[in-house]
């Protein structure tokens, strides 16, 4: 009989106090200065977040994000990420730069926003990487302008990892 366990996601310390976050899957691996929690909203059953914050209540230093779409073929982006940015920013204001970028040869959006935003944090920076079936977007947030390209940033968008190989449970 084949069975299928559950495999929680890891978060594992390294020396620089510094996470490396994979989800239960192990599709990815990401390194983070804070750990990563999952959220699920009912409403996107297609989205899975692993975020940072506990709520969207508490205060915004240094929110890091991961979000992972799973789409069906009708709605894969094929390459074209034009528009897949309202998760970054919502759709009540446009980002104030949209850079093609390549992740591990896959196409790919630097998208920020300088404009402050009213509610959240006021800044926001995020890769939207084609990965097929799935879209990842990384997302980072804060109340401080300069953290957007802050080092900490860049370690964090530039550690994204696609794992090619995806663990498989066998049982007898």
């Amino acid at each position: 009989m084949l069975g299928q366990s559950k495999v929680a996601p890891r978060n594992k310390r390294s020396k620089s106090h510094w996470h490396v976050f994979s989800p239960a899957d192990r599709s990815f691996t990401i390194e983070t200065p804070k750990p990563l929690r999952y959220f699920k909203d009912p409403e996107y059953k297609w989205l899975e977040v692993y975020g940072s914050a506990a709520s969207e209540l508490e205060a915004c230093q240094s929110q890091y994000s991961v979000a992972v779409g799973t789409l069906d073929d009708k709605d894969r982006p094929n390459g074209d990420l034009s528009g897949w940015w309202l998760l970054i920013g919502g759709s009540h204001t446009d980002p104030t730069s949209e850079t093609d970028i390549l992740v591990e040869g896959r196409k790919a959006k630097d998208i920020i926003y300088t404009k402050a935003f009213d509610s959240g944090c006021k800044y926001r920076r995020g890769w939207i990487i084609d990965g097929g079936t799935r879209i990842y977007w990384l997302i980072y947030q804060d109340d401080e302008l300069k953290n957007l390209s802050s080092p900490s940033t860049m370690r964090f968008l530039k550690s994204f990892h696609l794992r090619t190989k995806r663990l498989t449970i066998h049982s007898s």
